[in-house]
């Protein structure tokens, strides 16, 4: 019975995205008839930072971005390739002599974009333009998906942590300074893949979603796998350096329990710099984690049929039946999924229970973050959040002053 309730609910969302998959290319791909343009345009890409550096306005601020997108075409190359694919292409895992810190993300479910991602990246690292304007810099974040789309003929997926910690990096002076001689890498937390794009969902995948689902209890999904190879091979590299950068994981959403599975299983791997089991997250930050995207959405459904159930009764003149609560993931201590492990430092967590918007699909339902058992500190955060809080909470003044003054700290 309940595999039926999951079926019929991701029919629901695959209805809704049709109409919005039909024009669209592949969501972390890249044509080949876009590259070809490029070329044919006789475009060739500058150094980033050298025109970052000479930015003055908005508009220049606007070709930065643009001219990173091309840097990212001809390191993608041409041909549509998977999300992980374009991630690792990406993702830098390796420092330089200067690095002091990597900051591992996870994003949360249905925000993972690399493109943005290191749009943001590279401008954070990039020596700061003093000619443009703070207000300018608060905007870079949302001209990259303007640029993303215009690029691609395509949405990028919205990131909370693009939009609040890195362009926290990016517009406070204080903190750019620190951040830019950090690196960055950027994983999804999504066990499933059919979670990740819901427009590539086919009646035969949805059909086999429950038993895709029961199998993320015992596999490591491709993110966290490529979280591992990529950290190791850090490391390996700072050795050779000579250099011991501090370690962050940084994370929104399901990402929590991305961080936490995570760290359990890098346990298990030798640190490159000690020879020894003992590499450790120096400092985890996590904003309104959930649990596993899946077994969040199955409180949702079990929620929803509950409502249905309720509407027959409701139909049956005699009976009377409450009125239904919103349906909400809900926060509540989870000790056996999201936790403190014993390979983590320091632990800080912020989490609201306000949110109604959840992630906007068109079933609609709140996500509700919840407290990280035994964390450093739990910060339960009530200012300045609306009925979006569940991604509004990643730009919460309260919550980047806590994540700024840690990153200083370090």
């Amino acid at each position: 019975m309940i595999e039926m309730k999951f079926i019929l609910f991701f029919l629901l969302i695959l209805i809704s995205h049709a109409s919005l998959a039909k024009n669209c290319a592949t969501v972390e791909g890249l044509s080949e008839i876009d590259q070809l343009a490029a070329l044919a345009a006789n475009i060739a890409p500058q150094n980033t930072c050298d025109l970052y550096a000479k930015a003055k306005s908005k508009d220049d601020l606007k070709a930065v971005i643009k001219n990173e997108l091309r840097q990212q075409t001809i390191k993608i190359q041409s041909g549509a390739k998977d999300r992980h694919t374009v991630g690792n292409t990406l993702n830098h895992c390796e420092p330089t002599k200067d690095s002091t810190t990597l900051v591992l993300n996870f994003e949360g479910t249905g925000a993972f974009e690399p493109r943005t991602f290191h749009i943001m990246e590279k401008l954070i690292k990039c020596p700061k333009s003093s000619s443009v304007s703070q207000a300018d810099l608060k905007y870079a974040y949302y001209q990259s998906q303007v640029e993303f789309k215009n690029h691609l003929n395509h949405s990028s997926k919205w990131s909370g942590l693009q939009s609040g910690p890195m362009t926290e990096m990016l517009t406070n002076n204080k903190l750019h300074e620190k951040a830019k001689n950090f690196d960055f890498v950027s994983f999804p937390s999504e066990e499933s893949e059919l979670i990740a794009d819901p427009m590539s969902m086919s009646w035969k995948s949805i059909k086999n979603l429950p038993t895709e689902m029961k199998k993320s209890y015992a596999g490591i999904p491709k993110g966290i796998s490529n979280a591992i190879k990529c950290t190791i091979q850090y490391y390996k590299k700072a050795k050779s350096l000579n250099i011991k950068p501090k370690f962050t994981i940084l994370t929104h959403s399901s990402g929590g329990r991305s961080a936490v599975k995570f760290l359990e299983l890098l346990k298990t791997f030798q640190n490159p710099l000690t020879g020894k089991k003992d590499l450790k997250a120096d400092l985890v930050f996590t904003i309104d984690p959930v649990k596993e995207a899946q077994h969040a959405l199955e409180e949702v459904v079990s929620q929803y049929a509950g409502m249905a159930g309720d509407a027959i009764l409701d139909s049956i003149p005699f009976v009377d039946v409450e009125e239904h609560k919103p349906v909400n993931v809900w926060t509540r201590k989870q000790p056996n999924s999201l936790y403190k492990t014993s390979n983590s430092k320091k632990w800080i967590n912020v989490y609201q229970n306000v949110d109604q918007d959840g992630i906007k699909m068109a079933v609609k339902f709140g996500i509700h973050g919840s407290p990280i058992h035994n964390a450093t500190e739990n910060h339960f955060i009530t200012k300045d959040l609306d009925h979006g809080a569940h991604g509004g909470i990643a730009k919460s003044p309260e919550v980047l002053k806590l994540l700024s003054d840690q990153l200083l700290s370090l």
